[in-house]
């Protein structure tokens, strides 16, 4: 038989790994569906256990219902949604599991307290970002701030992705694409920045080092072996995150390029050797060398599938009975006049904020 690799996705809604042969021809797929909470308001966390257990037992099916040997699977990648800060001891364990998703706003008025710091400019030029509540290190200052025994406890703070590859390896790891997303990391040199890191008053020795993003970070250890039955001498990859691995294969990986891509959220982007310093945009570093220049809006496909499960419950069901897609079927749906014939008015807050820069933004729909 051939060599294999596999690939795993922690998705917003769902969690998702592949099995590929040595033509990189998707054999097996298994997906699991998630959800956000939302606690609190401008909260949104999701469990980095659950991360764990759908991919522990995704592995194992796909190990057992493909029949391919755990020695040939050369190695595995990880990606993931971003700038969640997961705490976690040096043996493995999670400190606090429900975790700030990068759309959860209880940071902003951290965010907003940077905003007013004198020398903004020099740290701006160091960021190529404002300060905002996505930001991993701004998540984990509010940590510090507001759960000091977690924040004590923890070894390092990880990133979703991150926390997969540490459970896989025990190796502690960022890559730059997410590195760059923390308001921690040079973007000159692609490291952590001293000045940043005491700007925010963290520690540093609670960062994971910084890898590249297709460098092998270890192999699986032996405690991983034991839970995914995945072999001692399969490779790890660091990996990036997910936007930025979703952007480089829709073609977003040569100058000058621009993509608009609708998932959970929505994003604008473009393609360039260096990041664009201009305030209204926020600028990441990509998986391949290289920036991407981005403007984001948190929901989008969030919040449509919010209105498929809430007020078009009963639309929904009528594109089940007919066999459509229901999404496909909705689309038409918000053009039709309708009017109340209750009165009734219903509101969500949808947890998006155009370029990241607001704490919240309403939006209301009603029929």
């Amino acid at each position: 038989m051939g060599k294999y690799v596999i690939g795993i996705d922690i998705g917003t809604e769902s969690i998702r790994t592949h099995l590929y042969n040595d033509k990189m021809e998707c054999i097996l797929t298994r997906s699991r569906s998630q959800y956000v909470d939302t606690p609190r308001p401008s909260w949104i966390t999701q469990k980095a256990s659950f991360w764990w257990s759908a991919v522990t037992e995704h592995i194992r099916e796909i190990l057992a219902q493909s029949g391919v040997n755990p020695e040939d699977i050369e190695a595995l990648g990880v990606c993931a949604h971003m700038h969640g800060p997961v705490p976690v001891t040096q043996d493995r364990q999670i400190v606090s599991d429900d975790i700030q998703l990068y759309s959860d706003k209880r940071a902003a008025p951290i965010a907003d307290k940077l905003r007013a710091y004198a020398n903004l400019e020099d740290i701006y030029n160091l960021t190529a970002n404002p300060p905002a509540s996505n930001w991993f290190g701004i998540k984990i200052k509010w940590i510090q701030q507001n759960d000091p025994d977690a924040y004590d406890r923890a070894y390092k703070f990880l990133t979703p992705k991150d926390y997969i590859n540490f459970m896989l390896t025990g190796e502690a790891c960022i890559d730059p694409s997410e590195a760059s997303g923390s308001y921690l990391m040079d973007w000159h040199t692609n490291e952590w920045s001293d000045i940043l890191i005491e700007h925010l008053g963290i520690d540093k020795e609670k960062l994971p080092r910084i890898e590249s993003a297709p460098n092998a970070i270890g192999c699986v250890c032996a405690e991983a072996a034991k839970e995914t039955g995945l072999s001692q001498k399969t490779r790890v990859v660091c990996g990036g995150g997910d936007m930025l691995c979703s952007l480089f294969t829709s073609g977003l990986n040569h100058k000058g390029n621009v993509v608009d891509v609708t998932g959970t959220g929505s994003i604008i982007c473009y393609y360039a050797m260096e990041p664009i310093l201009d305030k209204r945009i926020m600028n990441l570093r990509h998986v391949t060398q290289g920036w991407v220049p981005f403007g984001n809006i948190d929901s989008s496909g969030g919040a449509f599938r919010w209105l498929r499960d809430t007020i078009a419950k009963q639309e929904a069901e009528t594109a089940r009975a007919k066999g459509v897609d229901e999404y496909e079927y909705l689309c038409p749906w918000p053009r039709k006049p309708r009017r109340a014939q209750t009165g009734c008015f219903s509101c969500r807050i949808w947890r998006a904020s155009v370029r990241w820069a607001a704490p919240t933004h309403a939006a209301a729909m009603w029929e």
